[in-house]
């Protein structure tokens, strides 16, 4: 077996796939415009998973690190090794993956980031359509760009409530943030968590605590699901902060607060 570190043009990569990749899963195009969208934001790193190839000369492992360089369309530095036995490949990317937040805590970039705000980041990117393909490294560049509002709705719902402390919810009050009262959205996530109105302006809460607890499982269990909570739950931030005497929670056809511009990453 020998390995070596080589700097892979676009061509060498078009002429190893349509060549040498012949006994191999089904190639993710997503996946590799993931990382050729890290290639092009210098987010990705040489490491010692690269290419590499049985004694016969198919491609073992990195078809999509392959098909991410031709789309990159620059040459870029992998370690690829040559002569792995045939009977090896039952090893290969057979184990466990690290998770998002796996590799955001093994890196060592930023401690504060764990599994809710890369749930609550990761769907406040794709509802504004910021990015559908979201890179371990645009997610921490994104989370760093909106820390305030990402710990403040997490903090805010922190007592667990199935179906309320949820990414959706929480993505509501993120977007809400830059918009509304810092104490009014306490109080709002005060009373949805609780169910218990100070004032007869909180009704807004307690309409969307009936909604969510009551159809929970539909508003989390798919995208348009999901984009349904952030709208309603927007809708009863906006009655809530206004003191409107909500009488029915409707969902709103679009979208009531958005990420500001400058604060995009």
């Amino acid at each position: 077996m020998q390995i070596v570190k080589m700097a892979i043009t676009p061509a060498q990569a078009t002429e190893w796939l349509k060549t040498k990749n012949t006994r191999n899963r089904k190639l993710s195009l997503s996946r590799a415009r993931i990382y050729a969208d890290d290639m092009q934001s210098g987010n990705w790193h040489l490491t010692h998973q690269g290419i590499a190839f049985y004694k016969d000369g198919v491609i073992a492992d990195g078809q999509t690190r392959l098909k991410a360089i031709e789309l990159f369309n620059q040459p870029v530095e992998m370690m690829v090794t040559f002569g792995i036995d045939e009977s090896a490949s039952i090893g290969i990317d057979a184990h466990r993956m690290r998770s998002t937040n796996d590799q955001i805590c093994i890196s060592g970039k930023a401690a504060w980031i764990g599994k809710n705000e890369v749930a609550l980041a990761t769907l406040l990117m794709r509802f504004s359509g910021l990015a559908q393909r979201v890179s371990t490294s645009d997610l921490v560049k994104f989370c760093d760009s909106h820390k305030v509002m990402i710990q403040f709705s997490i903090e805010s719902l922190s007592t667990h409530i199935r179906y309320i402390t949820t990414a959706p919810v929480r993505c509501a009050i993120s977007l809400a943030y830059e918009y509304e009262s810092q104490k009014r959205l306490e109080d709002f996530c005060k009373v949805l968590s609780t169910g218990v109105m100070d004032e007869h302006g909180d009704l807004a809460a307690i309409r969307l605590r009936e909604r969510i607890l009551t159809d929970g499982r539909n508003l989390q269990s798919s995208d348009s699901g999901r984009n349904e909570c952030i709208l309603l739950t927007s809708r009863a931030i906006k009655a809530f902060c206004a003191r409107e005497q909500l009488k029915k929670l409707v969902t709103p056809k679009e979208q009531i607060y958005k990420i500001k511009i400058e604060s995009t990453p």
